[in-house]
């Protein structure tokens, strides 16, 4: 059965912990992250369509990840179980948004072998394809011990997002001067 259908409030959450493959390589973290990625994504459309009329639910899944965080966004405006903890919920929604550029850096670079200015010694670094012919000292380089932090703070925010909305409740019941707009509920600007 469904997380929506069940609530959020039956989810337990101390059972969640971040994956982690028997061989720790280049290989394995870069799909450990996705994996991990994406389990985030499938958290923030369950708590997305617990909150959404239930007609429009299989429309908010296919959302891609910068709408679904829009869309949080202005629940976090204007749902009532969630406006207590703003502060809580857009820390997260700024930290999955810096999750975000990484899983886009990841997927649009590739491994590059850097000898360091003193020629002792030989870095791996994932660098963005544009950014390979020039060594520009803005370029984004992730080492491998940083992607290995990336990814523990991954599944600490999976479980931060996991503990938030438990803390927040159930489904979505509209406050007075909501609307539906595409499927979610939203402040009508006209009444105000």
């Amino acid at each position: 059965m469904d997380t929506v259908e069940n609530g959020m409030h039956e989810l337990d959450t101390t059972t969640l912990h971040p994956v982690f493959p028997q061989r720790l390589d280049w290989s394995s973290l870069i799909g450990l992250f996705i994996l991990n990625f994406g389990a985030l994504e499938l958290a923030l459309s369950d708590i997305l369509k617990l909150r959404t009329k239930p007609k429009s639910r299989k429309a908010v899944a296919k959302k891609k990840f910068n709408e679904k965080i829009q869309h949080l966004k202005l629940l976090v405006d204007q749902h009532s179980s969630m406006v207590e903890k703003r502060n809580a919920w857009n820390a997260l929604i700024g930290r999955m948004q810096t999750i975000r550029d990484l899983r886009n850096h990841i997927c649009h670079s590739t491994l590059v072998h850097r000898v360091t200015q003193d020629m002792t010694e030989m870095r791996q670094e994932l660098c963005a394809t544009q950014d390979l012919g020039a060594d520009l000292p803005d370029a984004l380089k992730v080492s491998f011990d940083e992607l290995l932090r990336q990814n523990q703070l991954l599944s600490d925010m999976l479980n931060g997002l996991a503990e938030l909305a438990h803390e927040c409740g159930g489904p979505y019941k509209p406050i007075e001067g909501t609307q539906p707009v595409d499927g979610m509920w939203t402040l009508d600007a006209r009444r105000y």
